[in-house]
């Protein structure tokens, strides 16, 4: 168990590693990763609010390894997380989702007792995609899920996540270290596509955070990537953890993914953009 350690966009699915080994995108749902049990009601609960291509695993486990604000997964993507159901004894449907309301329901307390940290704080990743699942299929459960404390995790460079969204669209690779297909064609206009959808997804996020009256913790992945112990502090400050150094865990983290063909699109994609706007201006 990970408490026993001292120094874990629609339903995707990991791609399998280059090694052939279980990626830690998967393994990271596991009965071995789970925290001591957590008997009573988490004191904290927050949610990871943020977009594809945002660094989102890579926040996720840099929060984790602190040891202080739980695990915050993607416990509401099936694809990922249907073992999870499977382990606490429940047989999802045929399209590995829960049943229905109740089942989500007892699913969600089951959850919070293995990937509550030992302080308290209970955290989940979701994205926009996640919450229209559960508007479709459990609006009941979806009525209660208010969250007092939000993390909003964006990036500042629009179109390289842009970039890198159609890529793992194309390529199925959303995690660093697995095994890619080959670099798709660049594509303006489903980058530009991407970019919209990313854009898009953002304003819902802003809707929501105003329907729950939070104010969420803004946090970029450009932060995330230079000064990763001052995020996790800001989170820590943001829901009232007192930094405890001997709580941090040991887990691996998750490779980045950029290189030389996203700067090199980047340039293009700008270009075309540019050009795309003169002409229909003319």
């Amino acid at each position: 168990m990970v408490g026993s350690t001292s120094a874990g966009n629609g339903d995707r699915e990991a791609s399998a590693p280059k090694s052939g080994v279980r990626h830690f995108a998967v393994t990271m749902y596991d009965k071995e990763m789970d925290f001591f049990t957590y008997h009573a009601s988490p004191s904290r609960r927050y949610i990871l609010a943020t977009m594809p291509r945002s660094g989102s695993t890579l926040c996720s486990t840099r929060l984790w390894q602190s040891g202080q604000l739980g695990a915050p997964l993607e416990y509401l993507n099936f694809g990922l997380a249907a073992g999870l159901l499977r382990r606490f004894g429940y047989e999802p449907g045929k399209d590995a989702r829960p049943k229905d309301s109740a089942q989500i329901s007892c699913y969600w307390r089951n959850l919070q007792q293995l990937r509550t940290s030992s302080n308290g704080v209970f955290g989940c990743k979701i994205f926009v995609c996640n919450l229209r699942v559960l508007a479709s299929r459990y609006p009941e459960f979806l009525s209660r899920f208010a969250p007092t404390h939000v993390v909003y995790l964006t990036r500042k460079d629009l179109v390289g996540q842009a970039i890198s969204y159609y890529r793992a669209q194309r390529t199925n690779a959303w995690f660093g270290g697995v095994r890619a297909a080959k670099t798709p064609d660049y594509d303006f206009k489903r980058i530009q596509s991407c970019l919209v959808s990313i854009c898009s997804q953002m304003a819902v996020w802003e809707r929501l955070f105003e329907k729950w009256g939070v104010t969420p913790l803004r946090v970029y992945y450009e932060q995330l990537c230079c000064t990763p112990r001052q995020v996790v502090s800001a989170v820590k400050t943001h829901l009232d953890v007192r930094h405890d150094p001997a709580a941090k865990l040991s887990m691996p983290l998750i490779v980045r993914q950029a290189d030389r063909v996203t700067e090199e699109w980047r340039t293009k994609f700008v270009s075309d953009a540019t050009n795309h706007t003169g002409s229909r201006a003319a």
